[in-house]
């Protein structure tokens, strides 16, 4: 048994790909509902947290309260590998954008995101997000223990402020209300320009929680020392944009 656990987060079944090598650490595949997969499966629930609307978050926490054996984790989706330097402080490549964060925010979903950024963190954070023009993206990291404690902990903060705000934890009333806002499935935006790019299936906006985490991600690490790993694509395409055109909001 290795003291580093590779986890490959999944919502389908999954084939682990050949080419990919881990070494000799321990893999092992993730899903909220029995799938098929030729590595070792564990089906995870948070409770209190749906993984539709928070995203990684649920699966970290999962890995910290249930995993006593490793030191350390990996985090990769079944679609996107994250080859980082083991044993390290080590997050997916940002993604640099051709506006603030915070409009590429508003740009890709809703001013709405912007508002809660507003009102759940402190002025100097929220500038901050004015200021930057990268993301961290995907909630993907190499992570000591230790660490990882301590983004939990700072995720669940805010993860809790968001829910207080948006008024609801379940998935089904939080896509109706989705569906009947045009805030959220229109890409016209504040300033009246149109992002093509945009996509503003209600199924995809509803994930608010999960998009304000990569916020909250980017924040985090943004002034701590770590490894920029590169992320290996399976598919390719991409099902979001992150770099719309500019938008001066």
């Amino acid at each position: 048994m290795s003291d580093t656990l590779h986890c490959i987060l999944t919502h389908k079944s999954f084939e682990y790909p050949r080419d990919i090598c881990f070494d000799y650490d321990d893999v092992c595949c993730f899903a909220q509902k029995k799938i098929k997969t030729n590595l070792p499966f564990k089906k995870y629930k948070l409770e209190g947290y749906d993984d539709r609307l928070v995203g990684e978050y649920s699966l970290w926490q999962y890995i910290l309260d249930n995993d006593k054996t490793h030191d350390w984790f990996v985090l990769h989706h079944y679609r996107r590998f994250l080859v980082n330097q083991y044993h390290t402080l080590c997050t997916a490549q940002p993604i640099v954008t051709n506006c603030s964060l915070l409009q590429q925010t508003i740009a890709s979903h809703s001013v709405k995101l912007a508002q809660i950024l507003k009102a759940i963190l402190s002025p100097q954070d929220f500038n901050s997000l004015n200021s930057i023009n990268v993301l961290t993206p995907y909630n993907m990291m190499s992570i000591h223990r230790s660490v990882l404690s301590e983004w939990c902990k700072f995720m669940k903060f805010y993860i809790d402020k968001i829910f207080d705000i948006l008024g609801t934890r379940d998935y089904d009333t939080l896509l109706d209300q989705i569906k009947s806002d045009s805030t959220f499935t229109s890409n016209v935006m504040p300033n009246g320009q149109i992002n093509e790019s945009k996509n503003c299936d209600p199924a995809y906006q509803v994930r608010i929680v999960a998009f304000l985490s990569e916020r909250l991600n980017t924040l985090w690490w943004l002034n701590r020392e770590h490894y920029i790993g590169e992320v290996k694509l399976l598919e390719n395409d991409k099902k979001h944009s992150l770099q719309p055109k500019e938008t001066l909001l």
